[in-house]
């Protein structure tokens, strides 16, 4: 049985449960005897005692039952010595030392303290008398750092004129010393990731928890984000790669966490906004804990620290065969632009090699326009090299943006290890592209291609280019 207490306990529903527990219990002695003694929650009861600067309080209900609930009987209270713990062991193989008594003392209910052996009687209308332990967490935590091999506990034990029951006539109250601490019930890293379909706004909730079972006190707790600084150390640490989250995106709910008396947790929002964030960038909000008004209470160091974190996905534009043109295509092969978007790597689009190209674009060289269905503002491409031969791959790409398709403007270019190591059929994922408006048309242009990266922006270049596939990935914000 596992009992948590805590420093004053609430002595009114100690005595309701003592009162509860042996009227219940009453029935069970009927039949045998006409009065007996026992202690409600006898034998060994494994505890929890609290650091806090306080005593703490364990409630001890000694009952009377039997047919003659009328009875009156004296009884002895005890507690256990060496000989008594000693013939203890010895019948139940156990090995438990005895807390020495000046760490613990027996008081009343009403907190009068007892000498023990302490006599007292059962009135004929009494069923029940109700003691409590009281218990220095400090001094027994320091004889348990002394000693941490042996197992401490207060041993009580009933004697009386009446008939005591032989099951539950001794307690042996067996406390572990616990510190109080605080700390996020749901703590390291808690990851979302977003699309296109996702909420523009998104809230996440925590918690804040004390690890005992009841609260006495009122008190704050006091949590913060922390900046690039500390997150850095952290990425080094965790061999991670986190940006923090700029404050326009999120809110915090509240900075001061507030327990009351009773309450053994609080729960606090993030509202993340995923408008404004680049797509695949790994944002984070790093909250932890800056401060707890209790001095007695620790914050936990392994649940201190909620990381939530954030990523923009882009979504898997649909790309027809009506959304596609190119500017120049070879007539005895390759010609078709539906070639990049028809789901076969066999197939390919190809630039004019057996004439020379008089007419390039002096920014984008050969290139392909893709007219949207709707907006985009950030962009990743994949192509496909085509598939029997790599001499035309891209080696430089420029990308354009329009809303009209006449006007571009000149959105950037890639210039990758990954292009220029691409063989025949390789995929490529190029860099992310994002915009400071959306927009609704796209230009990729190749502006240097095959092994010798001839530039095709020059009027009557050799070169030329191909593609098996080309498939789009983007957000609208």
């Amino acid at each position: 049985m596992k009992n948590s207490i805590f420093n004053s306990i609430l002595l009114a529903g100690a005595v309701l449960g003592g009162l509860t527990a042996c009227e219940d219990s009453r029935n069970a002695y009927l039949e045998d005897y006409q009065t007996m003694v026992y202690f409600r929650n006898g034998g060994q009861q494994e505890i929890s005692v609290y650091q806090t600067g306080e005593d703490a309080y364990y409630s001890v209900p000694v009952c009377k039952a039997g047919r003659n609930l009328s009875g009156t009987v004296s009884v002895e209270l005890m507690a256990f010595d060496e000989v008594q713990l000693e013939a203890y062991n010895y019948a139940k193989e156990t090995d438990y030392k005895l807390i020495p008594s000046r760490y613990f003392s027996v008081e009343t209910v009403d907190g009068t303290p007892v000498t023990l052996p302490y006599a007292f009687d059962f009135a004929a209308d009494e069923s029940y008398k109700l003691f409590r332990v009281k218990i220095d967490p400090e001094a027994v935590g320091k004889l348990m750092s002394e000693y941490p091999e042996d197992q401490f506990v207060i041993g009580l034990q009933l004697f009386s004129t009446g008939k005591v029951s032989q099951d539950i006539n001794l307690i042996l109250v067996s406390p572990a010393v616990a510190t109080p601490k605080v700390g996020f019930l749901k703590s390291g890293v808690e990851k979302f990731t977003y699309s296109s379909a996702s909420p523009r706004e998104n809230l996440y909730s925590n918690t804040v928890t004390l690890n005992m079972e009841e609260n006495r006190w009122d008190f704050t707790c006091d949590i913060a984000v922390k900046d690039q600084a500390w997150l850095d150390d952290y990425n080094l640490v965790h061999n991670t790669a986190y940006t923090v989250l700029p404050a326009s995106m999120y809110k915090l709910s509240t900075t001061q966490l507030s327990f009351e008396k009773g309450k053994t947790d609080v729960s606090f929002d993030i509202e993340v906004s995923r408008s404004g964030m680049d797509l695949f960038k790994e944002y984070a909000i790093p909250v932890v804990f800056t401060a707890c008004s209790k001095e007695e209470f620790f914050i936990d160091e392994e649940t201190s620290v909620y990381l939530v974190n954030v990523r923009l996905d882009p979504d898997q534009v649909a790309l027809t065969e009506d959304m596609v043109s190119v500017s120049h295509a070879e007539t005895s092969e390759g010609q078709k632009a539906s070639y990049l978007v028809d789901g076969k790597l066999d197939t390919y689009w190809h630039s004019p090699w057996s004439v020379a190209v008089d007419n390039p674009d002096p920014v984008y060289g050969i290139y392909v326009d893709i007219k949207l269905m709707s907006e985009l503002r950030a962009f990743v491409m994949h192509y496909w090299v085509r598939h029997s031969n790599d001499n035309c791959k891209p080696r430089l790409v420029v990308f354009g943006v329009s809303n009209d398709g006449l006007t571009w403007t000149k959105l950037g270019e890639a210039e990758t290890e990954e292009m220029a190591a691409a063989g025949k059929g390789d995929e490529v994922t190029l860099p992310v592209f994002t915009s400071p408006t959306p927009f609704r048309y796209l230009r990729m242009g190749i502006a240097k291609s095959g092994a010798a990266a001839t530039d095709l922006r020059v009027a009557g270049s050799a070169g030329s280019a191909a593609l098996a596939e080309i498939q789009l990935y983007g957000t609208e914000n």
